[in-house]
């Protein structure tokens, strides 16, 4: 493996984890504006967050590549309002596109189309997530301040399949 891609796949998950991180703070301040349903749905994407750097962690084994994991802090969250927070998750999903989209794009250079192909299944997990936070995003909108009916849903969300996170093509 290009040892750039190399590096750069290690940085990727590194900003996985500090997402995970990042996500379970959000949870926490969640959980301080009364929202447990959130508290709730913050802990799930952490947990999410874990599953997509295993999976980078595997494709990096299953390439014979040495991993790398560096200290992270999450960043301090001064939230005051669901709607914050959940514009605070949009902006995190939409950067993570961005990291995606360059990190394709210097596997174009290099020709490395194995690594593309890998990065296709995120690409494709975060438009979905950007969406979801971009409904509740106008759910928050629309509720006229009545948050109950949105927190609720918000704690109806399920743990997400370790299997079709890590091994999305496997018939396990």
């Amino acid at each position: 493996m290009n040892p750039n891609i190399h590096s750069l796949l290690n940085k990727y998950a590194d900003d996985h984890n500090k997402l995970q991180l990042d996500c379970y703070v959000m949870s926490s301040v969640s959980n301080t504006l009364g929202f447990p349903g959130a508290n709730t749905w913050f802990q799930i994407q952490a947990q999410d967050e874990v599953l997509h750097t295993r999976k980078i962690y595997n494709y990096l084994i299953g390439r014979d590549e040495i991993l790398i994991v560096n200290p992270i802090q999450p960043e301090t969250h001064h939230e005051k309002s669901l709607l914050e927070l959940m514009e605070k998750y949009l902006t995190y999903k939409l950067q993570f596109i961005e990291k995606t989209n360059t990190l394709i794009a210097t596997c174009q250079e290099a020709k490395d189309f194995l690594t593309i192909k890998f990065l296709d299944w995120f690409l494709i997990d975060f438009y979905e997530e950007v969406e979801l936070a971009k409904t509740y995003i106008d759910k928050i909108k629309m509720s006229n301040n009545n948050y109950y009916g949105i927190d609720k849903h918000l704690a109806k969300r399920e743990e997400p399949d370790t299997l079709k996170v890590i091994l999305p093509y496997s018939d396990k």
